[in-house]
This record gives C-alpha cells, sequence and structure tokens, in this order.
C-alpha cells in the first residue's frame, strides 16, 4: 500500500467530535509511520495519547492498515444518537398528533436500540397513562427509575398511575419521595393529601393540604379538599369556612353547595346541643 492509498484510507473516517484537528491529523501521521515501519510484520499492536486521556489501538496484519475499533466506535455512536434523535421526534410528533398507538410502536423501537434512554420512558408512560393503560404507565415508570433512581418527576407520574391502579400505599410512598427529592412541586404536595385522604390519614392529610393554601393561591380543589377532610375531623366550623371560601370561587359547584349546607346543619345540632345541656 502506497503513502497515498494509507491517507485516502485514513481519509474515509471522520474525526471524532471530542477530539481536536491537530490530534486527528497526528494520529493519522503517526498510523502512517508505524504501518510504514513494520510492512513486513504480520501482527503488531500499538498506543497512542490522544488529548491525554484516552489510548488508541491500531493493529497492522498482513501488511493491511486497521483503524482501531475504538475510533470506529465513536463514529457508530454519532450514527446511533442520529437515528434515536430521528425516532423520538417522530414520536413525539405522534403524541403531539394523540396517535398514541404510533408513538408507543416508535418508542419501542427507539428503546431496542437503547434502553437507557429516558426520553422513550417517559414518551411511554406519557402515551400509556392517555390509554388509561395504568399497568404498562407503571412498568415504564419502574424501567425509567432503573435508570435514573432519584428523578423527582418520575417518582411523581408513578404515584398517579398507582393511585389510579388503587395503590395508595404504594402511591403515597411515591409521593412522598418526589417530594423529598424536590420540596417545590404544589401538585404532588395536593395529590399526596388526596391519597392520604383516600387511606384515612385525615391528620396527615389536613397538615398536607393546609401547607398547599399556605404556599400560594388557594384553589377551589385544595379548599374543598381541606373542608372534607375537616368535615372527617369533626372540625365543622373550620369545614363551614372552607365550603364557603369554595363557594364564593364557585358557586356551582354540587359539592361545594352540599358541603355548606350539611355543615351548616351539624353546628346548629352542635349549637343545639350545647344549649339543651
Amino acid at each position: 500500500m502506497k503513502r497515498n492509498e494509507i491517507k485516502k484510507h485514513l481519509n474515509k473516517f471522520d474525526r471524532p467530535v471530542h477530539v481536536s484537528t491537530e490530534s486527528w491529523l497526528n494520529f493519522k501521521l503517526w498510523a502512517f509511520e508505524a504501518w510504514k515501519s513494520h510492512t513486513m510484520c504480520q501482527h503488531w499492536m500499538y498506543r497512542i495519547e490522544i488529548e491525554s486521556s484516552t489510548q488508541y489501538e491500531m493493529l497492522c496484519q498482513n501488511d493491511e492498515l486497521i483503524i482501531p475499533s475504538k475510533w470506529l466506535k465513536v463514529k457508530q455512536n454519532n450514527q446511533l444518537d442520529n437515528e434515536l434523535n430521528r425516532l423520538h421526534q417522530h414520536a413525539l410528533d405522534a403524541y403531539r398528533n394523540e396517535d398514541f398507538e404510533v408513538c408507543l410502536d416508535l418508542v419501542r423501537k427507539g428503546k431496542l436500540l437503547n434502553g437507557t434512554d429516558l426520553r422513550f420512558n417517559e414518551l411511554a408512560m406519557d402515551c400509556a397513562a392517555e390509554l388509561s393503560d395504568w399497568e404498562l404507565a407503571a412498568t415504564e415508570a419502574n424501567c425509567a427509575l432503573t435508570v435514573n433512581p432519584a428523578n423527582a418527576r418520575i417518582f411523581g407520574k408513578r404515584g398517579r398511575y398507582y393511585r389510579e391502579l388503587g395503590d395508595f400505599e404504594q402511591s403515597a410512598h411515591d409521593f412522598e419521595v418526589s417530594l423529598a427529592l424536590n420540596p417545590n412541586q404544589e401538585a404532588i404536595r395536593f395529590e399526596l393529601a388526596d391519597v392520604y385522604f383516600a387511606e384515612k390519614r385525615y391528620n396527615e392529610a389536613f397538615e398536607k393540604v393546609n401547607e398547599c393554601l399556605r404556599c400560594g393561591v388557594e384553589t377551589e380543589a385544595e379548599l374543598v379538599l381541606t373542608a372534607r377532610i375537616a368535615e372527617k375531623l369533626k372540625n365543622y366550623k373550620t369545614a363551614n369556612e372552607l365550603y364557603f371560601r369554595a363557594y364564593l370561587k364557585n358557586s356551582f359547584n354540587p359539592q361545594v353547595v352540599k358541603g355548606l349546607t350539611k355543615t351548616a346543619k351539624l353546628l346548629r345540632q352542635e349549637r343545639n346541643y350545647r344549649r339543651a345541656s
């Protein structure tokens, strides 16, 4: 193989993005000199330092110059990244167009190429949730957490899936972990209070939902849940006040009107009882 043929052979391969142009040119020069010095050798293994950190190998076999596999791997990884990005974009477009089955098919292809790419796990979770397939959504969340076990967002989503499956204990655990990882999640705090309420852990639910009311602008849902919890704790005065505040926000909510009427009646009964005694 002549000098020009060797250069042409080396030029077939792209420079890896993490290697400087100067280092890449030095590597090609080194490769040529190594081949030229050992044309009569059957097997030779060499190592060079590129950017003072990574070792690359070149093997000369039967006078043939073989590009190191680590260089080729970089190029293959770039091609894989491009394919993953293309699949993810198409899957995202399908999700936005509400083609959830198509999105799931594309996600499966992406996961076959790279099972540790969280983007595909999250899309699969969201698609399964849109299709109300809560078991699949929870399974995808489990896979995502094996890749990134400290992801507050994934714990929050999995908490919702387990709540839909009726596993309130696991749901509460996931919401608690999500809040521990990121305390600035008012929606998760409210959902945790709702799960506590479903588990009849009324004191803990009352504490959590009150944190929501203190942290920002009180919403109708927060007021109604707090009122229901206060009602369960037989704190009818507080429940009545909360229902009234919710009534001022939306006087057409039948749950609010019913709760307001009920707590007002219970308060009258309490006053009459005290007077009678």
